[in-house]
């Protein structure tokens, strides 16, 4: 039974102890595993992942590495999540967290600055100086779901309270897994627009100038909340 200290569950949102989901082996290579379900810690959520959508820089992280960092290195054969366009149900709450419920639909975005270097404080936290340098140490450093932390090809993945976007009921699981991709490029949109000389611009992992295709990983109409099948949909 998942219970773990200053972690608030429901029973309505039963959570597993382990979790089923797509390790990274050699560089191509895709494993179907089964891992512990992770636990958040202060200010963050576990998200249930009902919809996943792949990014071309997810094959990038698959087939290369870069721009992925896992424990000081490449991310290959170190029991690691990609995935980085997803979004779910909220299935636990950390510690000091009243800004969502457990039940919450949210979208999600990479980014979570360690808010203490410089960059953070002034609110560049994508640009945070502990990008990839925190190897594992979640106290301190930057989380990039996907890309130093475990990411969205899971059942479940933890967030940070300041990456989570709630949902209106209209949006489809579908549409919610592109919204940071859409954010990214209707910011481009204005910044083209204030420019007199246009100027290109896009994330540091390329989400704007990249198709993602959204893929389920299981009906929200199911009661069982089925295994995930395996990922047959990728970037068109």
């Amino acid at each position: 039974m998942y219970s773990h200290p200053n972690v608030t569950t429901a029973p309505e949102f039963p959570v597993p102890d382990t979790m089923k989901a797509w390790v990274l082996g050699d560089p191509g290579q895709l494993i179907y595993a089964e891992k512990p379900a992770p636990v958040p810690g202060r200010a963050e959520v576990l998200v249930r992942i009902d919809a996943v959508a792949i990014c071309a820089t997810d094959l990038d992280v698959i087939h290369h590495g870069p721009p992925a960092t896992i424990q000081g290195g490449l991310p290959f054969n170190k029991r690691f999540t990609p995935g980085h366009e997803y979004m779910g149900t909220v299935t636990a709450l950390g510690a000091g967290v009243d800004e969502y419920a457990i039940g919450d639909r949210v979208t999600v975005e990479i980014h979570a600055g360690c808010g203490q270097c410089k960059r953070c404080r002034e609110g560049m936290y994508t640009s945070c100086h502990n990008y990839g340098l925190n190897y594992g140490d979640m106290n301190k450093g930057h989380r990039a779901n996907g890309f130093t932390t475990d990411g969205g090809f899971a059942e479940y993945a933890v967030n940070h309270i300041n990456t989570l976007i709630h949902i209106q009921d209209d949006m489809s699981d579908e549409e919610a897994t592109l919204v940071e991709t859409a954010d990214f490029t209707a910011s481009a949109a204005r910044e083209k627009v204030q420019r007199t000389e246009p100027r290109r611009s896009c994330d540091r992992n390329g989400s704007m100038r990249r198709k993602s295709t959204p893929i389920r990983f299981r009906s929200r109409n199911c009661p069982q909340r089925c295994a995930m099948p395996r990922i047959v949909s990728m970037t068109r």
